[in-house]
């Protein structure tokens, strides 16, 4: 845990900080005008069933942001952020796990939505994509996917080689290793 545990205190010192101050700096925004039914019923569906898991709380702060339900979406991350602050040591698992689950295309176009009225988002959706890299890019993990890409299930070789994808040149030197183990095994 090396040079992972340096870049977990980097991700986690920051993320604390947004997490205590999401909220705290909020610009002061005027308040929102009614929602138009298209909003209400986006609202209204995310309602039920309730959400209440950290995955599901991103998602319904998406959906609500995508629809400028603004109020809506930052009651989400005030949810989203409660439930990652309570994870105590799990809480880069569950940044990493939200990060490689949702499309970074849906966090970047959460955090546009939401800047203007919370600046805070920007640090949390930062955090989230971080820790995932952080993940991605694990030495451990990586020799455990090159290892894996010999199972023999074609599904775990099929997630194997999609964990290396995802680290693209940080996967190589696990991916090195691998080939010249296996070239000192075989006889000349």
């Amino acid at each position: 845990m090396g040079s992972t545990g340096i870049g977990l205190r980097r991700v986690l010192a920051p993320t604390v900080v947004c997490f205590a101050a999401l909220g705290a700096g909020a610009v002061a925004a005027p308040p929102a005008p009614p929602l138009d039914p298209l909003q209400q019923s986006v609202v209204d569906s995310l309602a039920f069933p309730a959400r209440t898991t950290p995955p599901e709380l991103l998602d319904a702060a998406i959906r609500a942001a995508d629809v400028d339900a603004l109020d809506v979406a930052l009651g989400y991350i005030g949810r989203l952020v409660a439930a990652v602050d309570g994870a105590g040591a799990d809480r880069l698992q569950l940044l990493a796990e939200l990060g490689d689950t949702f499309d970074p295309a849906d966090l970047g176009r959460l955090e546009r939505n939401l800047r203007p009225r919370e600046p805070a988002i920007a640090k949390v959706v930062a955090a989230i994509r971080e820790a995932a890299a952080l993940r991605r890019r694990d030495p451990v993990r990586l020799a455990a996917a090159a290892q894996a890409l010999a199972a023999d299930s074609a599904a775990e070789r099929q997630a194997a080689a999609a964990r290396l994808a995802a680290a693209r040149e940080d996967a190589l030197p696990a991916l090195v290793e691998l080939l010249q183990s296996d070239a000192a095994g075989e006889p000349a």
